[in-house]
């Protein structure tokens, strides 16, 4: 672990000790370069990479109960690698790329938004954890620190401007702290507070849209239950008057037999009389309505119980009379009669 290990030696401290303010500026830079070349290194082994993953996972599912989770290690490792590059060249558009790449790759799902926003507020956590495991001076900690809590700022400025706005003023608070040498304890802290109070906002607006879209909602189910209420009413009216009607037609179209016979069979020297009552012909009570004849007289001459055939063919203009039926339908139906008997006999002669 000796590449992880600050590389400040007394020779090279013997060598600055005499600089000017421009060869202690350089110091600096250098030492910059050095801090982020260290933790580029960290984000770059497979071995370091793959114990940063599983890390992040988990506090991932520690600081939040996701019932179905959307974001998997081949997310996490896109963005791990657009924010290692990031603490490389200070370049925010590796994280533009990422984030847009892994919105794609989730589907712009709203749950899974929120869950990325979550991972970036962990990320720094994750890496620092790991880093505890190494033999690293303790102000090259603070100072590694800082660069992961610029790149996760950066990514969730990225992502939300107002939350990176909000992180920027924790963030400095904590820089202030790092630089006195006292440990950002708050870090993780800072960052799941500001999740929280972030998807309690979202939770909250959700929770009003659909309360509104629920009363909408309740308003068209009660109109439709409304509707189909006054349906059912009229259908059951409807269905009584056909009942009504049916029962009418029924009574006046199967007339009851006498309890006694015109004429005592035992005078005619005949056995007991048999009365026999068929159902009414409905071809002749079609071929009447067609006629044009009321339900009175089709009444009349269906009770004699005559079929179509007998009406076209056997039936004379007296027998139609004697039926005392009204003297226009009398007419009507005789007419069709004879037309139907002067087509058979035009047939008949070809």
């Amino acid at each position: 672990m000796n590449e992880m290990m600050s590389p400040e030696t007394d020779s090279y401290r013997s060598q600055t000790g005499s600089h000017d303010s421009s060869g202690q500026g350089f110091y600096m830079l250098r030492k910059d370069s050095e801090r982020r070349l260290t933790l580029v290194q960290l984000l770059t082994r497979n071995e370091d990479v793959t114990r940063v993953i599983e890390t992040w996972m988990i506090f991932i599912h520690r600081d939040a109960t996701i019932s179905n989770p959307k974001l998997t290690r081949e997310h996490l490792m896109i963005l791990l690698k657009a924010l290692r590059e990031y603490v490389q060249e200070q370049d925010t558009s590796y994280i533009k790329d990422a984030l847009d790449k892994v919105k794609e790759m989730l589907e712009y799902d709203h749950t899974a938004l929120i869950e990325l926003q979550l991972a970036l507020y962990v990320f720094q956590e994750a890496v620092s954890f790991n880093l505890k495991n190494r033999d690293i001076q303790p102000h090259w900690m603070f100072a590694l620190d800082n660069l992961l809590r610029s790149a996760t700022q950066a990514a969730i400025t990225v992502l939300s401007p107002e939350l990176g706005a909000n992180l920027a003023g924790d963030g400095q608070i904590e820089g202030d702290a790092a630089t006195s040498g006292v440990p950002s304890t708050n870090s993780g802290k800072s960052a799941t507070g500001e999740f929280r109070k972030s998807v309690n906002a979202e939770i909250r607006k959700q929770l009003e849209s659909y309360e509104d879209e629920n009363l909408i909602l309740l308003q068209q189910l009660l109109d439709v239950e409304r509707s189909y209420n006054e349906l059912l009413k009229k259908t059951i009216a409807d269905k009584k008057l056909q009942i009504e009607v049916i029962q009418q037609l029924s009574s006046a179209s199967w007339p009851i037999a006498p309890t006694s016979p015109p004429f005592s069979s035992s005078s005619m020297g005949l056995g007991p009389s048999v009365v026999i009552n068929e159902p009414p012909d409905e071809a002749l009570v079609n071929w009447l309505r067609q006629c044009a004849i009321d339900t009175h007289a089709i009444e009349k001459i269906v009770s004699e119980q005559y079929t179509l055939e007998d009406l076209k063919e056997l039936v004379t203009y007296e027998q139609l009379i004697s039926l005392n039926i009204r003297g226009g339908m009398v007419c009507r139906v005789w007419r069709a009669i004879q037309t139907h008997r002067a087509r058979r006999q035009s047939k008949g002669k070809r």
